[in-house]
């Protein structure tokens, strides 16, 4: 390129030299024509006219140049539009058919011979669900239940109605009696056996867990009789019938519901009362709650189900009560906001008792036991005389006060004599002597059912008068009771429960 420049420089020069001695011999010039103005061909030379020079109007490449520094950064520039859509992909090609799916079960129907609702079931009649639909049992009288489906001995765990139980040593059925269109049933005794034993219960029982105490609403009853007629109480949900793994122990031979024609009289008056020690929600085993807030959730259905379906009382009392049922949450407002009147006494270590009404109640009092003030220790020294306490109150049931006292006395296990027990009856006794219409529930703590006979000397009487109807889970022991004097008490039941280390007891109380 340099060698091109240098030769038309050269040219140039000539020229103008020419120019230069022609000017000196000539005439003044003339105008001339018009030149011709170099052009780029499309060989990307220059041309002048039609004459191609052959030199290139656009320099090649030099040699590359040192790198220069770099740069200061740019600003950032503007955000792009976003670009349009792009076609679809074209549809591909199907898969290959899946295996084939397990043939399921058509769903059976049935109308209960027992609460005549609608029933469907998924699982070939294993377990049945009610439907929201009644069938009219106006020309309904009885229902024998067919006992051939109670023969199987050592079935399998209960999970529904109609399913057979297998704990340690007993088996039997589970019948769902709830919403019963009947009101009694008769239960006949298998020729040859010496008993069979039956109870109503709230739930059903739970793998392994003895049916003689299981959540329900009465202690399984065993009974030499030939047949047994009983009422089904209103709110039960299971019958359950069973026997000891022995042939003489058997289940019954024939079960049949059946409508009594008697129309159920309501006293408006008549209150259900009941005594619980409750355990301060640790099985009794602590004087606090050992239930986590984790746990609330499952905790409080049980205990919100048995308070309200499995005891349902008017006026509950309640022993070794605790303000917390978890760390941040508390008793009251979780299970007990069914209640218009609520009481909590002052909690010394395992002393605390509560009591909770929803019908008239007043005047309620936490009275310290005067003999306490001698008493000697207690079985061990965390626990003494001086922490357990009375609370009483004033019922109004059909218009007539009844005075109520619920306590939860002390217990010294190594006294054969346990004097500090007996002076707190004799104290209560003595205090309550000038009443004509009294009800005392609680935890009595009686080393011997013998220690009850303080009471009926006294001109009262038990609400449960069988020893044998233990309401202490750990030991056999009739602990809680509900005594009275100047009004009626019917219908005593145990409430089962696998939720403290006491059962609850209820009954219902008249006054004429």
């Amino acid at each position: 390129m340099k060698k091109y420049l240098a030769l038309i420089i050269a040219a140039v020069m000539v020229l103008m030299s020419l120019s230069i001695l022609s000017s000196c011999n000539q005439e003044p010039p003339v105008d001339g024509k018009d030149g011709i103005t170099p052009t780029i061909g499309e060989n990307g030379n220059w041309w002048i006219g039609d004459l191609d020079t052959g030199v290139k109007a656009v320099s090649a490449d030099g040699e590359a140049g040192d790198k220069g520094d770099k740069g200061d950064k740019g600003d950032k520039g503007d955000k792009g539009n976003t670009g349009s859509a792009g076609a679809n992909g074209a549809t591909g090609s199907n898969g290959a058919p899946g295996a084939a799916g397990a043939d399921g079960n058509t769903p059976e129907m049935r109308v209960s011979p027992i609460s005549y609702y609608l029933e469907v079931s998924y699982d070939d009649g294993e377990s049945w669900e009610a439907l929201d639909y009644r069938f009219d049992d106006s020309g309904v009288t009885e229902y024998e239940y067919p006992i051939e489906e109670m023969d199987k001995i050592g079935g399998t765990i209960a999970n529904s109605n109609n399913k057979y139980v297998n704990s340690n040593e007993y088996c039997g059925s589970l019948i769902k009696v709830e919403d019963s269109v009947f009101d009694k049933l008769t239960l006949t005794k298998r020729e040859g056996a010496l008993e069979f034993g039956y109870a109503f219960l709230a739930k059903e029982l739970k793998v392994n867990y003895s049916p003689s105490y299981a959540t329900g609403y009465t202690k399984v009853v065993w009974t030499e009789e030939e047949t047994v007629t009983l009422t089904i109480p209103d709110n039960a949900r299971y019958l359950y019938v069973y026997h000891h793994s022995t042939d003489n122990f058997c289940l019954p031979t024939s079960i049949k519901f059946f409508k009594s024609g008697e129309t159920p009289t309501v006293d408006e008056n008549a209150i259900r009362i009941a005594i619980w020690n409750i355990g301060h929600f640790s099985m009794g085993g602590r004087p606090n709650s050992t239930i986590s807030d984790s746990d609330y959730k499952t905790a409080v259905e049980d205990y919100k189900d048995f308070i309200y379906n499995a005891v349902d009382a008017d006026v509950i009392g309640l022993a070794e009560y605790s303000a917390k049922f978890t760390p941040s949450n508390y008793a009251k407002a979780s299970l007990f906001a069914g209640y218009d009147t609520a009481f909590e006494g002052t909690q010394s270590r395992y002393s605390c008792n509560a009591l909770y009404s929803r019908v008239p109640i007043s005047n309620i009092q936490q009275k310290a036991y005067e003999c306490n003030k001698t008493a000697g220790p207690l079985h061990t020294s965390a626990i003494a005389a001086s922490d357990y306490y009375y609370l009483t109150a004033d019922l109004t049931i059909n218009g007539e006060t009844v005075k109520l006292v619920s306590t939860h006395l002390a217990f010294h296990s190594n006294l054969t004599d346990d004097t500090v027990n007996k002076n707190q009856i004799l104290e209560l006794l003595e205090i309550y002597e000038e009443y004509d219409k009294v009800i005392m529930i609680a935890d009595w703590n009686v080393k011997e059912f013998s220690y009850f006979d303080l009471f009926t000397d006294a001109g009262y009487t038990l609400a449960n008068t069988d020893e044998t109807l233990y309401t202490y889970a750990n030991s056999d022991k009739s602990l809680d009771n509900i005594i009275y004097k100047g009004v009626t008490v019917s219908d005593f039941t145990l409430a089962g429960t696998n939720l403290s280390d006491h059962y609850a007891v209820y009954a219902t109380v008249t006054v004429e």
